[in-house]
């Protein structure tokens, strides 16, 4: 004969609670073996051990309650069992990552406190820069001025007539330092919708970067200087560069010859300009 035992009994066996298994039972999981009519005391058979092992053994996995009914079912296969085992591996995996990306970030905000003295003596910001589709022309220009808005008008008019802009901001990369003041090396890219095919052929993907970040208002005339306070930020909080300079701007000037932009990106006065620098930044920083 099975040998039978009240609840407490099977919970101490079990190594869980009263309460875990008035639960259990509640959500139809593991229901006592019977109840006595008469006082209401369950009573578990002790091969409901091996069923409460595997609740428990789910249950520190990070499985739900609702997740563990259908793994408990007689009809659910071991494939069944393994595919989600290794579904939930997976996503523990993605959680410790970004876990790990989190705990280097507190890592830099604390070094970088102990530089600047507190958490808003510093107008940078750590942030990540989605992976994006651009048309861009890479290009040796004799300054910036003039030639880089020419680059950027006839690029912008480029990509208008093959109707595949994005209603995302333009931006420049320096390849060379933004310090420099001829035979400048840079790349403007015009964030496009689609590929638009050979037709418009100078179309790159750009990775997925995590970046310091920074914005402000008015002409381009601060671009230098914010750009070398944030690269001595970056490196005195234990950062590493990782990339070149990006200047991205969310509102701007444009002359929209032959082409016409959305009318929350062109502002009249270089007053009201909004220009972001983004400087890609390597989280695992140097030993």
């Amino acid at each position: 004969m099975q040998k039978v035992m009240r609840i407490g009994k099977f919970a101490k066996l079990g190594g869980v609670s009263i309460k875990a298994l008035r639960f259990y039972d509640q959500q139809r999981i593991l229901r006592p073996a019977f109840v006595d009519g008469r006082n209401g005391y369950r009573y578990y058979e002790l091969d409901q051990l091996e069923t409460l092992a595997a609740i428990t053994n789910l249950r520190a996995a990070g499985f739900s309650i609702t997740e563990i009914g259908p793994l408990l079912d007689t009809g659910a296969s071991a494939s069944m069992h393994h595919d989600a085992i290794i579904e939930r591996k997976n996503a523990l995996e993605t959680e410790r990552a970004a876990i790990d990306k989190k705990l280097l970030i507190v890592e830099a905000l604390a070094r970088a406190v102990e530089v600047t003295g507190g958490p808003n003596s510093s107008v940078f910001k750590l942030t990540s820069i989605k992976a994006e589709l651009v048309y861009s022309r890479r290009t040796k220009v004799s300054g910036l001025g003039p030639p880089v808005t020419e680059l950027f008008e006839t690029s912008e008019a480029k990509v208008s007539r093959e109707t595949a802009r994005g209603d995302r901001p333009p931006f420049l990369i320096f390849h060379d330092s933004p310090d420099q003041q001829s035979d400048i090396d840079l790349e403007i890219c015009i964030p496009l919708t689609h590929d638009p095919g050979p037709s418009c052929a100078a179309v790159r993907s750009l990775s997925h970067e995590f970046a310091s970040s920074a914005i402000y208002a008015g002409g381009y005339d601060f671009t230098s200087k914010l750009y070398g306070d944030m690269h001595a930020w970056i490196t005195e909080s234990g950062l590493v560069p990782n990339g070149p300079l990006r200047e991205v701007y969310h509102c701007f000037g444009a002359d929209e010859y032959d082409y016409r932009l959305p009318v929350h990106m062109t502002v009249s006065s270089p007053d009201a300009y909004i220009t972001e620098l983004q400087l890609p930044i390597d989280l695992y920083t140097k030993k």
